[in-house]
Formats: structure tokens, sequence, C-alpha cells
């Protein structure tokens, strides 16, 4: 338990950390990366290998231990309703590590400090959540209850967004890069009421997955982290559409929560 404990301060620190940072400091990351002061610490990588990098040491963890649980008590069905939980998050990452890091031959090169922090965090969340539910939280059995269906769907929903958003932001790259155009703003679908619905797509991933976990602290402390990052970096991508856009305000977008920021 004290590693647990440890480490989910540790996540919440981050949060903390993203909040006031990113209110001071833009980070490096996609278009708003070329020229930031930061982006000459370290080689920078091809998107689709950075994403790779970054974001599969979860996928790592998920296996790890549900391999681990299975060895540890002969029975993959001890701790079935932990397994079904971690495939979730397991999902997720399979899909921003070889599916959607596949799809980013046009994107920009991501400097070193974004994705070596990127990688940090995703071997210390992934190994935090997958050590949680396959070895310290108690065995629960899989069964379909409210619990789990309005956590499922929320995060079903909010995965469905992330990777409809993000498809349609890679399509405008592509087209941009055959046709040689500029940077244009985004149209259609939830791009209609905030600047970037795939972080609120994510956003709403994470409070589902929340509710699924039962809101074990471990889970809250990542969807605290999630919330800031992403809320931040919204506001940033937002300022970079007003920067780049003199009419993009008239839209009348939110951030990333329709109608609220």
């Amino acid at each position: 338990m004290e590693k647990t404990t440890l480490l989910t301060w540790v996540l919440i620190g981050f949060g903390v950390f993203t909040q006031v940072a990113l209110s001071f400091i833009k980070v490096p990351h996609g278009k708003t990366a070329k020229g930031h002061f930061l982006s000459g610490f370290g080689p920078s990588l091809p998107s689709s290998t950075a994403w790779i990098i970054m974001e599969s040491p979860v996928v790592f963890w998920c296996v790890f231990y549900i391999i681990y649980a299975c060895v540890l008590n002969g029975n993959v069905f001890y701790r079935l309703g932990n397994v079904v939980q971690l495939l979730f998050l397991f999902v997720h990452y399979v899909n921003r590590s070889f599916i959607f890091s596949r799809k980013l031959v046009h994107a920009n090169h991501v400097p070193f400090i974004t994705y070596f922090l990127a990688f940090i965090f995703c071997m210390i969340n992934g190994y935090l959540q997958s050590y949680y539910l396959m070895v310290e939280s108690e065995p629960i059995p899989f069964k379909l209850d409210l619990k789990f269906l309005l956590g499922a769907g929320l995060f079903l929903l909010g995965f469905s967004i992330n990777v409809k958003c993000d498809h349609m932001l890679i399509n405008i790259r592509q087209k941009k890069k055959a046709e040689e155009q500029k940077y244009v703003i985004p149209h259609g679908f939830l791009f209609e009421y905030v600047t970037c619905p795939n972080y609120f797509g994510e956003v709403v991933e994470w409070i589902g997955w929340t509710m699924l976990c039962g809101f074990s602290i471990p889970s809250l402390a990542f969807a605290f982290y999630s919330f800031s990052y992403l809320t931040f970096r919204s506001n940033q991508q937002y300022q970079w559409y007003i920067e780049r856009f003199p009419t993009f305000s008239k839209l009348n977008r939110k951030r990333i929560y329709p109608y609220l920021y």
C-alpha cells in the first residue's frame, strides 16, 4: 500500500505541477513546437516513433501484470473483474501506441523534452494502475451492474469522440501536406463547439474509467492529471488559433468543454 500511495501522490503532484507550469510555460507539442526554446533539448523524433515510445509503457505494464496475476493465482477468473477494468486502459493505449501513431506520417517531429516526460509519466502511471488492479486491490468478479454499464458507456463514448476527432485532424494534415496548404481551422462534428474535442473525448474516457474502477484513488489521481494537462493544453491550442486566425474568436468555440470552457 505504501508504494501505491507514494505513486498516487506523485501523479497528483504531476497534476498540480501541470496546472502551475502550463500557466507560464508553453510545452512544445505538435504545431506549437516549432521554434520553441525547449525543442533543442535532445534529439527530436518523427511523431509515429515518438508516440510509440511515449505510450507503449502502459501496454507493457498491463500485459505484464495480467500475466503475473494469472501465474500467481493460477486462474484468470480469480480477478476477472480487475482484468476487465485494466483492459479498458489497455485498449486506449494500444490505439495510441500502435494504431494512431501509424497515421502520423505527415506530422511534425516531437521534441525530446516532450516524449521523454511523457514516457516517464506513462511508465509511472502504467505501473501504478496495473499493479493496483492486479495485485493490491481486492479481487472482484465481473458483473454487468449499473456502475459498470455507466462507466463503460462513458469510456466508449469518450473513446469514440477521441478517435473520430483525431482522424479528422489527421485527414486535414494529410490534405494540407498533399496540396502544400497552410494550416486551416477544423470544421464539423464537435469542432463546431470546442477547439479540442479530441481532448474532451479523452477526459470523458477517464471519467468513465474511474467509475469502472470504483473511484479508486489511483484512477482518480490519473483522471485528475488528465483533466489538468488536457485542459491547459487546450488553452494553448486555443491561443494558437487566436494568434494565427484573426477571425477564430468569432466562431465562439470553447477550448475543450462544450458551452463551459
